[in-house]
């Protein structure tokens, strides 16, 4: 889980959210992921239309005793429901889509669009909480463009992160274009091989971008992120040495992780079992919609 840092941009000729001759402002409001672990949830606003960006939840602290999840306060949305026209979703992670099935319960969002690993697992929120006829369903593929709206439109950028199918974007608005680059990381060996685009990235800095939002986690940090792959040494000297089972421990969601301790297993003739709720549903899901999918089978 990676938090996003962002910070509000308001172009307009005047210090008002329109100016004297009636012209629209952008705004970007985080109404959470900002300057915390969790509850990704981001609104682009332009005249008299929303847009969402991811929605998702946070983990209690210690001292939240009794509380399950923590969610963001959407006052905001609930009282302008009517000018949301969609949500764009960046990846699968609970802190980005774990909130969804629950917003979808107090305000509609007409339509979605996300990748096909996250909108399958945002389909099994949602049928679980009920909500599965309150809204549209779109997968995107790498570079598709979607409109939302009439003042947004979004491009989708292959990215690398601990989770696979996940994207920046580029958000094209009457007043510029906006990089959200979601929680990512420049990983030049992916597990999957999907590569980051950084051609399309290049493209738009040429074009000219108005603002840039950054996944900012361990940004104070020097240096770089290691691959996911720097991790296969050390599990395949585990694996290979053990003498009798070895029991690993990892989210659902680290599609890349999973992979590598599957291929090694097969590797050394060993025999794997799932275990947890959210594990086995990860498989069914990752068999329908991954590159490795038979890796899983």
């Amino acid at each position: 889980m990676q938090s996003s840092t962002n910070s509000t941009v308001n172009r307009s000729t005047h210090d008002s959210s329109r100016s004297k001759s009636n012209t629209p402002a952008l705004r970007v409001i985080p109404l959470g992921g900002l300057h915390e672990i969790g509850k990704n949830t981001c609104v682009f606003e332009y005249g008299d239309e929303l847009m969402l960006v991811d929605a998702g939840l946070a983990f209690p602290s210690d001292g939240m005793h009794g509380v399950n999840v923590v969610m963001p306060d959407t006052t905001f949305l609930k009282e302008n429901q009517r000018r949301i026209k969609g949500m764009i979703v960046t990846h699968g992670h609970e802190d980005h889509i774990g909130g969804i099935s629950h917003h979808l319960k107090h305000f509609n969002i007409p339509i979605i669009y996300g990748p096909r690993l996250a909108m399958s697992m945002l389909r099994g929120k949602m049928e679980e909480a009920g909500v599965s006829d309150r809204t549209t369903i779109q997968t995107v593929n790498p570079r598709d463009v979607v409109k939302v709206g009439r003042h947004f439109s979004v491009e989708f950028i292959r990215n690398t992160h601990s989770i696979c199918d996940s994207f920046s974007l580029a958000v094209t608005t009457p007043v510029g274009t906006i990089i959200f680059t979601g929680d990512f990381k420049f990983d030049h060996m992916p597990v999957d091989g999907e590569q980051f685009d950084i051609e399309r990235m290049v493209h738009y800095g040429e074009k000219g971008v108005l603002c840039m939002f950054s996944d900012s986690t361990n940004a104070e940090v020097p240096g770089f992120c290691p691959s996911e792959k720097t991790i296969y040494p050390s599990l395949e000297k585990h694996i290979s040495e053990a003498k009798e089972r070895v029991i690993l421990t990892t989210f659902a969601s680290s599609v890349h992780r999973v992979t590598m301790i599957l291929e090694l297993a097969m590797k050394h003739g060993r025999k794997v079992g799932l275990l947890g709720r959210s594990m086995i549903k990860s498989r069914k899901l990752i068999i329908e919609n991954t590159v490795k999918k038979d890796i899983w089978r």
